[in-house]
């Protein structure tokens, strides 16, 4: 899976997320923390740095030891990051999937979404 981010010219903005880059979709996840079911996406960053700055980034206080060993989240500047699924919608706007149809031939199916249109879940 791939995300693609919204805007141009490969900037970071406040929250640490390149305009008009992709990332890639590693996880989904559905975790319980503060009293608040959230739900959470893994991201990477193909360059290897620059990550996700708000809640849930991987120096953010919600962190629990248990939840950071259950979910693999190191406190680095790797690339990989955690985001929750409504601050993805507000700063990714396409996601694509690629799927392999057959193992025989080469056949893909690409589903590719754009969430301008959603609205808040």
């Amino acid at each position: 899976m791939m995300a693609g981010t919204k805007g141009q010219g490969e900037n970071s903005n406040e929250s640490g997320i390149i305009s008009g880059h992709a990332y890639s979709v590693l996880s989904a996840h559905k975790v319980s923390a503060q009293g608040t079911e959230w739900r959470l996406l893994k991201l990477r960053n193909p360059w290897g740095h620059d990550e996700w700055k708000g809640i849930w980034s991987d120096t953010s206080e919600i962190w629990t030891p248990e939840l950071r060993e259950e979910l693999g989240c190191s406190v680095e500047d790797d690339g990989c990051f955690f985001i929750p699924f409504e601050d993805y919608l507000k700063n990714y706007d396409t996601t694509a999937i690629s799927i392999e149809t057959n193992s025989e031939k080469y056949q893909h199916t690409n589903i590719v979404h754009n969430f301008e249109s959603v609205e808040k879940m």
